[in-house]
């Protein structure tokens, strides 16, 4: 069983075993790496969009997260994707693509 299920949103979408592997696989420390990852993936979306009216009027515009600097757990770790993600299929896709980059 997998101790991740915060992006079962888009498991009709995206094939999610290797995403779920690899966070049940990563060690301890790196669970912060992750969140830190996207976080910073977020900023940079902030940031190219900055000049874009239809960003700026969307709800995204408006969301800011921040990194987190002690180690977590990985049941923190899906509980802060899954409060991340709601039920925003958009947002889900940008985890899922983040920790994409990181497998």
């Amino acid at each position: 069983m997998e101790s991740f299920n915060s992006l079962n949103i888009v498991k009709d979408y995206v094939l999610l075993k290797k995403i779920y592997q690899y966070l049940n696989e990563i060690t301890y420390h790196k669970n912060k790496n992750v969140w830190n990852s996207i976080v910073i993936k977020w900023i940079q979306m902030h940031n190219e969009n900055k000049d874009n009216k239809d960003y700026l009027n969307s709800e995204y515009s408006k969301q800011k997260y921040t990194h987190i600097h002690d180690n977590i757990v990985s049941e923190e770790l899906n509980l802060l994707l899954g409060d991340f993600i709601g039920q925003d299929l958009f947002k889900a896709l940008f985890v899922v693509n983040c920790i994409n980059n990181l497998c």
